[in-house]
């Protein structure tokens, strides 16, 4: 009888051992292959070597064959690998856009004008935000230039790193709205000082002579125009002083200038701001203690967001050209995509390009009634 057991035991494992070994059931679906340039090639019975030909638009392919190639592309779903490129030794389709705020409209409407052109070429827009840390600007911008992207558009932190501002040398790169002596590449300005100069100068021509400025740090080469601005319209009418308050370009930084200059004994009778952001945290400020403008004091801001123009019948203010500004520096960068232009360039390119904002006179300035004492 065991001998009967010994001998089908036996036979039951010589018999399974030669059924395939099955992997266990792990309860999930493997997940699908990718699918290659070969895969391409093989289904349309031609060599790879043609299928990247083709979809590099190279002249020595038929079109007929680059759309049966194309076709076949859509249909099975093919993406080109970024990192195969790259180890070809060719430049990416992607452009960096490096700001320190994306809640900033500003910046935010710069990234949609850049993003819609780039989108027009069928590039990318890689955006990097940097909070202007120096830190993380280093750490942002060595992650996008390992890509290596056709070009870089930089709004500068007051003080890049030294390995930040060395990387950014061998790069093609337009500094937008901020200029930093450490980096080189074309410069999208604005005349930030001939903007607050217009602005300080409307309020003189009110009657205004305790005017206070709410602006950004001079660490930055926006922030010293902008106050270089106001002092010289004080100084071309000799007014002297001028209540100035410089700070973080935060609502919150605002809200507290504020509430300390319009409950002091001699407040302003005319206030202007060096962001739209610290115009809306003055404004609430403002309407917290309780203050209306023009009746209570004018006020002049920066940029033109969408809300200026609704707030209390609207917001005198500096509007920077924006979309001039964020396609003028899309344009540079994408210039040098042209590989034939790159020896032999007609025209040398602006060592910095400067847009002069203009001033929009709303309801939310007014002569004063009599003269300030």
């Amino acid at each position: 009888m065991k001998q009967g057991l010994k001998k089908q035991r036996h036979a039951e494992i010589a018999m399974n051992s030669t059924r395939p070994e099955q992997p266990p059931d792990t309860g999930t679906s493997r997940a699908p292959a990718e699918v290659t340039i070969r895969d391409i090639a093989r289904a349309l019975g031609i060599s790879h070597t043609t299928v990247s030909r083709a979809l590099a638009g190279s002249a020595k392919i038929s079109d007929e064959t680059k759309l049966r190639v194309r076709a076949a592309v859509e249909q099975m779903g093919y993406v080109p690998s970024a990192s195969a490129r790259l180890m070809r030794g060719r430049q990416s389709s992607i452009v960096g856009l490096v700001i320190p705020d994306i809640q900033n409209d500003f910046y935010a409407t710069v990234a949609k004008f850049v993003a819609d052109a780039m989108a027009a070429r069928s590039m990318q827009l890689m955006l990097c935000v940097t909070n202007d840390d120096p830190i993380r600007e280093l750490r942002e911008l060595r992650a996008l230039l390992e890509l290596r992207p056709a070009g870089v558009i930089v709004a500068p932190s007051p003080t890049p790193a030294p390995e930040t501002q060395a990387m950014l040398r061998n790069h093609w790169t337009v500094q937008l709205l901020r200029k930093h002596a450490g980096l080189s590449g074309t410069a999208v300005l604005i005349d930030d000082r001939k903007g607050v100069h217009a602005a300080t100068c409307h309020l003189l021509d009110y009657g205004h002579r305790r005017i206070a400025y709410i602006g950004g740090g001079t660490e930055i080469s926006t922030g010293r125009e902008r106050l270089a601005g106001f002092q010289e319209a004080l100084a071309g009418r000799e007014i002297e002083g001028g209540q100035v308050v410089l700070g973080p370009p935060r609502p919150e930084f605002a809200r507290h200038a504020i509430t300390s200059l319009m409950t002091a004994k001699n407040r302003p009778t005319g206030l202007i701001f060096g962001s739209s952001e610290l115009t809306l945290g003055a404004m609430q400020a403002l309407r917290a203690l309780g203050l209306e403008w023009p009746r209570d004091v004018s006020v002049v801001g920066y940029h033109d967001p969408a809300w200026f123009e609704l707030a209390e019948r609207g917001i005198t203010t500096v509007r920077l050209p924006v979309q001039g500004i964020a396609l003028t520096a899309t344009s540079l960068v994408l210039s040098r995509q042209d590989v034939h232009r790159l020896d032999e360039q007609s025209e040398p390119l602006p060592a910095d390009v400067k847009f002069t904002p203009h001033l929009v006179l709303r309801n939310s300035t007014a002569a004063v009634l009599a003269p300030a004492r």
